[in-house]
């Protein structure tokens, strides 16, 4: 895969992360050994195949049993799916360009031999593409997405859709009622891409989803059952997505002391997911009884005004200032002096200090107002250097003041001007000249040569006699050629890039880039600013200084 197209993927993969349980794409890799799972509940995406490229030995055209043996393709892009043991019809109906679909039951590498189905132009589009077939239960396929021959590149929507219950996916989740069993069929579920599949040692697949309201503290029951076989109840904060526990069996039940709240319930079919899982109805039930005392203090919920803690109630001694109301009155208990200094809480602004108080002196610069006359005092010159608060952009340092020497390039501004200084550019430039039929550099010139400079001359791609060649500035000069024998003679081709870099210790460099395009059409120019340290080159700024 190219670098660009790393980024590609690395780009949509962060643009499709939301929140615990929300559909997410499925970036498509460049190998099939990087497939990404394509789910029932999200599509499979590509920004832009540019940089796609196809695997040795990839399968790319048609073969015998296939709508278009002659068809071929390029810029492949793949997924892995897990069938759900029903007919399943993928599209890339959303997609931007001329694609062509296939499917492999491959448990390892894709070869035409175990190719299932492929598609070139579905009913209703000669562009994109559609296919359906049977999916067996737990078994692993690779999806194939290319371009139709040498189509031009584009975006990727692919889409999977089968027969499959209403609540498969945790955002379509159904509500339960307390005591009215849910009767639904999990034949053809899917899990969704993150999903939890096992409670304790036990796995289980083909799962659904629920929610469930408690209205207030209580004790619940959650249970599953089915005729063909064991089941897994699992539930879930709402909020949180936090695991309040799961039960497998051939009647799961899980009993849960709950808070009021919204919780999710997810029902499956206890064992892996592989060919003979047990599916078909499930019933699911939920049953709630409310605490109408959770705490058991003797005060009933309805006037307790904390019926989680059982120190709170009507009848106890409230203790003063603890922040808690415990007698259930509507307020804490008040102590009108806590600290014992004389000043009452309705002037002192601390109470719980009796070196503050009004008539207190006040430390100046502490951050505490001692004297309770609303602020803090103030020294306007806490580093004496003369210079006054508000004037003084640094009272804390000395060396910052206006007037005081900005040095280049630290960061700080030390004159209090608003901006640090920059680091100043080296006052060189390159001029360079070339001739066709072959390429060949002509003349290649430093103008404003700079004493104790570095020049360095990076070539690379064909025809490139070196890979960088260096000299150091000893005199100043209005020119200074730069040009070696090697360079002279070299006969650069097509692509080749040659990079003159001129830097100075202390200042923002200069680098001209000067790429080859043909034989007889001028090079593609560019300059460039080299920061002080930087590996890499940066744009100049209007200023001529490093931006970003």
């Amino acid at each position: 895969m190219s670098v660009r197209g790393a980024a590609l993927l690395v780009a949509v993969a962060l643009a499709s992360v939301g929140a615990p349980g929300s559909a997410r794409a499925a970036v498509g890799a460049d190998n099939h050994g990087d497939a990404p799972a394509l789910t029932l509940s999200a599509p499979g995406t590509v920004a832009d195949t540019l940089g796609y490229t196809t695997q040795a030995a990839e399968p790319v055209s048609g073969s015998t049993g296939c709508e278009l043996p002659s068809t071929s393709m390029s810029r492949t892009a793949w997924w892995r799916f897990t069938g759900t043991g029903v007919p399943v019809t993928l599209s890339t109906r959303a997609s931007t360009f001329n694609t062509v679909l296939a499917v492999y039951d491959a448990p390892g590498a894709p070869i035409a031999g175990n190719r299932v189905a492929c598609n070139d132009d579905e009913s209703v589009s000669i562009t994109t593409s559609a296919l359906t077939f049977t999916a067996a239960r737990g078994k692993r396929y690779l999806v194939q997405v290319g371009s139709r021959g040498t189509a031009p590149r584009g975006a990727i929507d692919l889409r999977a859709s089968a027969a499959r219950p209403p609540n498969d996916d945790r955002i379509a989740a159904q509500p339960l009622s307390p005591g009215t069993p849910a009767l639904v069929d999990n034949t053809g579920a899917s899990q969704e891409t993150g999903e939890t599949t096992t409670c304790a040692t036990a796995s289980y697949a083909a799962t659904m989803w629920f929610t469930f309201r408690a209205g207030a503290v209580g004790d619940a029951v959650f249970s599953s059952t089915a005729a063909f076989g064991d089941t897994v109840v699992t539930v879930y904060r709402e909020t949180d997505g936090a695991h309040l526990g799961c039960n497998a069996g051939t009647t799961a039940s899980l009993p849960l002391r709950l808070t009021a709240g919204d919780y999710l319930v997810q029902v499956g079919t206890k064992g892996s997911d592989v060919a003979g899982l047990g599916t078909g109805p499930i019933a699911t039930t939920a049953s709630f009884t409310a605490d109408p005392d959770v705490d058991n203090d003797g005060d009933p919920a309805s006037t307790d005004c904390d019926d989680r803690n059982a120190s709170i109630r009507h009848g106890i001694v409230d203790t003063p200032d603890d922040g808690i109301d415990q007698n259930c009155d509507g307020a804490d208990t008040v102590i009108l002096d806590r600290d014992g200094d004389g000043d009452p809480r309705s002037g002192d602004c601390n109470d719980a200090n009796p070196a503050i108080r009004r008539g207190a002196g006040d430390a100046p610069d502490d951050g505490v107002d001692q004297n309770c006359d609303g602020a803090d005092a103030v020294n306007l010159d806490r580093d004496a250097d003369g210079e006054s608060r508000p004037g003084d952009c640094n009272d804390g340092n000395p060396a910052i003041r206006h007037g005081a020497r900005d040095i280049p390039g630290n960061a700080v501004d030390e004159d209090c001007s608003g901006s640090p200084a920059p680091y100043p550019r080296v006052d060189s430039a390159v001029r360079i000249s070339w001739r066709f039929s072959p390429f060949r550099i002509a003349t290649l010139t430093i103008v404003r040569a700079v004493p104790g400079s570095r020049v360095e001359i990076r070539c690379r791609g064909g025809g490139c006699p070196f890979k960088r060649e260096t000299v150091t500035v000893r005199k100043a000069a209005a020119e200074r050629s730069v040009l070696s024998r090697k360079l002279k003679r070299a006969r650069l081709q097509r692509k080749a890039v040659l990079e003159i870099r001129i830097t100075l210790d202390g200042h923002v460099g200069f680098m001209r880039r000067a790429t080859v395009r043909t034989m007889t059409k001028d090079p593609k120019l560019a300059e460039f600013c080299l920061p002080p340290g930087a590996a890499r080159p940066a744009r100049c700024d209007v200023a001529g200084r490093a931006g970003s």
